[in-house]
């Protein structure tokens, strides 16, 4: 977790303006594509490295669409790599234009009850799959191998941020040349229903009411990272 004190200090001009760049629809197009809430948003404002090499930024959260829409005079849409946005747009593409998907992440017992339910709702699709736990940098660059060797057009990573972004880009400068998506708790979420917000849920967009339910550990990042990030937002577009 980010410290209070790290918050204080962090810089969110880089990946205000990256975010910017992608106002409008989303577009399916090869390259590394990922997703920022009010949390990531804090944790990736420092590393600019990161944000510079992801070649497409979406913003997840309704709430923050709208402020950034509200301050910027924006036309940002929400997007996530989830059942609710992306996930069935991604699979869909994958099916009909027969490409080879590889998923990585979340532990080993969630992973493959995760590519279970996914196949069992969008079909057989998923090539290769691990978890997200490298127990070295040898190990980790063997399974970037495998991907380019068994020639794997999607990659999708959810490892959390940054290391999901960190793993993608490294796969891009290995010479591989798809569609990279991160996905967050996706294959966690997946582990035990691919459809993870109930319907009622979704269409009230209380999705971050109902995972600080299912999912205690992140009720700090909604009730002190997330006032925090768009408190520092507003401060940054008074200065500009």
């Amino acid at each position: 977790m980010i410290s209070i004190k790290a918050l204080a200090r962090t810089n969110v001009d880089i990946v205000v303006q990256a975010i910017l760049n992608n106002q409008g629809d989303y577009q399916f197009k090869k390259g590394l594509t990922s997703f920022v809430n009010p949390y990531s948003l804090m944790v990736l404002a420092e590393k600019s490295d990161i944000i510079r090499k992801i070649d497409y930024w979406y913003v997840d959260g309704g709430v923050l669409v709208l402020l950034l829409n509200k301050l910027f005079k924006s036309k940002l849409k929400r997007y996530s790599f989830d059942d609710t946005s992306l996930a069935p747009i991604v699979f869909d593409y994958s099916k009909k234009n027969y490409l080879n998907v590889a998923i990585v992440g979340a532990k080993p017992e969630e992973v493959k009850l995760a590519i279970d339910n996914i196949e069992r709702k969008y079909g057989k699709l998923v090539t290769l799959f691990r978890d997200g736990y490298f127990n070295s940098a040898n190990n980790q660059d063997n399974f970037v191998k495998e991907i380019i060797n068994k020639n794997i057009d999607i990659v999708i990573c959810g490892m959390g941020t940054p290391l999901q972004e960190k793993f993608l880009i490294e796969l891009k400068n290995k010479g591989w040349q798809g569609f990279g998506f991160t996905c967050g708790g996706f294959i966690h979420q997946s582990s035990t229903n691919v459809s993870y917000y109930p319907k009622l849920i979704n269409k009230l967009k209380l999705r971050w009411v109902y995972r600080m339910i299912k999912e205690p550990n992140t009720i700090v990042r909604y009730v002190v990272v997330y006032p925090i990030c768009l408190i520092k937002l507003m401060v940054y577009r008074l200065k500009h």
